[in-house]
C-alpha cells in the first residue's frame, strides 16, 4: 500500500442487546407488566458498567413520581369538587331567614343583673334579640344557627312571655350544671362564658325571674 493511503478505521464494538427482566411482588418474569410494573434492564455494553435502571415500563417515565402527579391531580379534583359543593349549597334558601320578630313581652326579672347575664348567655338563641354574626350566612353554618335560633325559640323565649314556655322551669337548673350556654356557642362567642359565680348568679335569679313564673 502507498504512503498516501488513509489508516484503517477501527470498527466500534459490537453492542449486545439488552435484557430485560421483569420483576413483580411474585417473582421475575420476561413479558412486560402492566404500567406500574418496576423493571431492571442491565446494559450488555462492554464499554460501560452494568447499569441498573428503574423506569415505567410502559410510559418511561419513574413510578413514584407518576405516582405523586397522579395523587396531586387526584387532591386537584377533590378540592375543585368541594368547592363546587359549597358554591351549589349557598342557593339552599334555608338558613338566611335573620329575623327577630317584635317583643312582646318579658318575664318579670328579679335583678337587672339576672337579665344581664341572661342577655349574654341566652338571648341569642331564646330570645327576638338574635344577634346574626357573619359566618350565620354561609351554608352549611347557616343551617345550624337557623336551627339553633328556631328550637330556641320554640321552647324558651324570654321575648314572647305571654305564650307558654315548655323549659322555662328547667332553665335554672340547665345553667347550674352547665348544659346552658352550650359548650361549643361559648367557645366562639367569649361574651357568653360564665364564671362560676355569674353561673350561679344567673342559676338563682333564673330560678326566681322565670323558675316561679313558670310553676304558677
Amino acid at each position: 500500500m502507498g504512503e498516501n493511503a488513509a489508516p484503517a478505521r477501527k470498527s466500534p464494538l459490537p453492542i449486545q442487546p439488552r435484557r430485560c427482566a421483569s420483576r413483580s411482588r411474585g417473582g421475575v418474569r420476561d413479558r412486560v407488566g402492566p404500567p406500574i410494573r418496576v423493571s431492571t434492564c442491565i446494559a450488555r455494553d462492554p464499554r460501560h458498567a452494568a447499569c441498573t435502571v428503574t423506569r415505567r415500563v410502559a410510559s418511561g417515565t419513574c413510578g413514584g413520581v407518576s405516582m405523586k402527579l397522579l395523587n396531586r391531580k387526584w387532591w386537584s379534583r377533590i378540592g375543585l369538587g368541594l368547592l363546587g359543593a359549597l358554591v351549589v349549597i349557598q342557593l339552599v334558601p334555608y338558613g338566611r331567614e335573620h329575623t327577630n320578630p317584635p317583643v312582646t313581652g318579658e318575664p318579670t326579672w328579679d335583678a337587672p343583673e339576672t337579665r344581664a347575664l341572661a342577655r349574654r348567655a341566652c338571648f341569642d338563641c331564646h330570645s327576638n334579640e338574635t344577634q346574626w354574626p357573619a359566618y350565620a350566612a354561609i351554608a352549611p353554618i347557616s343551617w345550624l344557627v337557623q336551627h339553633d335560633v328556631d328550637e330556641g325559640r320554640a321552647v324558651l323565649n324570654f321575648s314572647e312571655w305571654s305564650r307558654p314556655q315548655p323549659e322555662a322551669k328547667d332553665a335554672s337548673e340547665e345553667v347550674r350544671e352547665g348544659e346552658m350556654p352550650p359548650a361549643a356557642y361559648a367557645l366562639i362567642h367569649a361574651h357568653a362564658r360564665l364564671s362560676s359565680s355569674d353561673r350561679d348568679r344567673l342559676s338563682q335569679g333564673l330560678a326566681r325571674s322565670v323558675g316561679m313564673a313558670a310553676k304558677q
